[in-house]
């Protein structure tokens, strides 16, 4: 018997909710604001239900419209744009001398998020607010990694329980406190943030977390499935309070998923502070994504991924690409591009030669790079100086063109800066050094921190910093 369903909003809104008119719209909006409801005559009133007044059919009914939904061409834009502005502020945050790192992985197992959530429906599902698709949000992401690297602390590399972090700090001296959050050897603050033992007077500090976490994404609108949960006992553990036995009939409830196959990007940034530690950040992403799961009911299998790889997918790479050509300016593109090459040369190895000399001739192969200094620092530390006849290299020739004489060249070689960036990253450092010394105060730590960074290359300005006082 179809039964008619109740719509808990004004009347002119019925038809603008109607799914078959709302295809072109924001699943999210649809499935948080406008589904329908029982009405006020049932038993089951308020519950939400399907078109048809059935509550038992209500999951179907929310896959049905977000698989129309779905085939809004306009959705799959909108994520690859949502991409495009995460891969733009990394870009943009590595020229201030972050080191970015991005995981894709492929889900093994059906991922659910938000299933606790408040919804009519009793189970939810987090959506992307303006997409309408499913995501999962970076605060989730973070206290995974941190419970996942927590967990490392106490096993060896093989996964063997080995108490290994309590034993290596009892070598120091016996702590009081091994595993204390607060306990700068577990990496707990620097990573994530929170209480911080200060080493000078034992004190406890508050400190930001030095990595940055990234709401992740499928790379492409994903699939959803109807999954099932089937208490056996409901009355029992309800307010009938009936016995467990086998008399009593299991309940299904049915929930929205993330289906299996589904590829998700996860993206990083760390400061320089947190830069040398990504190893032992990685292991624990990792182990997260294959191991511990993400989401709800992780200790049943739900939320694990396969086919990790820590480089972006080529179809991301490709739309990245196009955005920078619609939205920088050509002297915009032409700095992105300089900054791009730089990052690339100060992550070969020295040498690798084929990678260098690949760099080398397309930094020749582009007029506008072909005078640019900080390339050419960059390749200073990289490229050959002689070659085994004793003859200087033409690499290094070209690099003592534009730096000067080969005296000066020796001196950058000998003494190589921290990883050098463009002009246009020194006017951004100054402006901010700038900023500060205008303001008149600058906290303690705050200080500390500029003056270990920038002191050998602004010393004039941090040697006005340095005189500011603590307190506005």
């Amino acid at each position: 018997m179809t039964k008619d369903p109740f719509y808990p909003f004004h009347r002119e809104l019925h038809d603008f909710a109607d799914p078959a008119k709302f295809s072109l719209g924001n699943f999210g909006l649809w499935y948080n604001k406008l589904i329908p409801n029982i009405g006020p005559a049932s038993d089951d009133k308020w519950c939400a239900c399907a078109k048809n007044g059935e509550k038992n059919e209500r999951t179907e009914f929310y896959k049905k419209v977000y698989d129309d939904m779905k085939k809004n061409s306009a959705v799959a834009k909108l994520l690859e744009k949502k991409h495009c502005f995460q891969m733009d502020y990394v870009r943009r945050m590595e020229q201030q001398g972050f080191l970015a790192c991005a995981f894709t992985g492929t889900l093994d197992s059906a991922l659910i998020t938000g299933l606790g959530e408040a919804h009519p429906s009793e189970t939810s599902l987090v959506l992307d607010h303006t997409l309408g698709i499913p995501y999962i949000p970076a605060s989730g992401i973070k206290g995974m990694v941190r419970f996942s690297h927590s967990k490392g602390l106490l096993f060896d590399n093989d996964g063997h329980y080995t108490d290994i972090f309590v034993n290596e700090i009892l070598k120091k001296g016996s702590p009081e406190f091994i595993l204390d959050e607060a306990n700068k050897e577990t990496r707990i603050p620097l990573f994530f943030g929170g209480n911080a033992e200060n080493s000078t007077n034992k004190s406890i500090d508050k400190r930001r977390g030095s990595v940055i976490f990234f709401d992740a994404y499928p790379v492409a609108v994903p699939e959803l499935h109807s999954d099932i949960i089937n208490p056996h006992y409901s009355q029992y553990y309800g307010d009938d309070n009936k016995p467990p036995g086998d008399y009593l009939d299991p309940v299904p409830v049915k929930f929205l998923t993330v289906a299996p196959e589904t590829l998700f990007v996860f993206r990083f940034l760390f400061d320089p502070e947190s830069a040398e530690h990504k190893d032992q950040f990685f292991k624990a992403v990792k182990n997260v994504l294959t191991k511990e799961g993400i989401g709800a009911k992780t200790a049943i299998g739900y939320g694990r991924f396969k086919q990790i790889s820590e480089q972006s997918p080529k179809v991301l790479n490709d739309a990245f690409k196009e955005y920078l050509k619609t939205t920088l300016s050509e002297k915009e593109k032409q700095e992105s591009e300089i900054n791009d090459l730089i990052l690339r040369i100060n992550k070969v190895e020295k040498g690798n030669a084929s990678i260098i000399d690949s760099l080398f001739s397309e930094w020749q192969s582009k007029t506008f790079m072909l005078k640019d200094t900080g390339i050419a620092k960059a390749f200073s530390t990289k490229v050959k100086e002689k070659k085994s006849c004793g003859n200087i290299t033409k690499q290094y020739a070209v690099i003592t063109e534009i730096l000067g004489t080969r005296s000066e060249v020796e001196t950058v070689v000998k003494t190589p800066a921290k990883e050098v960036l463009h002009k246009q990253l020194d006017s951004t450092i100054i402006n901010k050094l700038e900023a500060i010394i205008q303001r008149g105060y600058c906290a303690k730590n705050e200080k500390n921190k500029i003056l270990k960074k920038y002191k050998e290359d602004y010393p004039d300005l941090c040697s006005k910093i340095k005189k500011l006082s603590a307190k506005n």
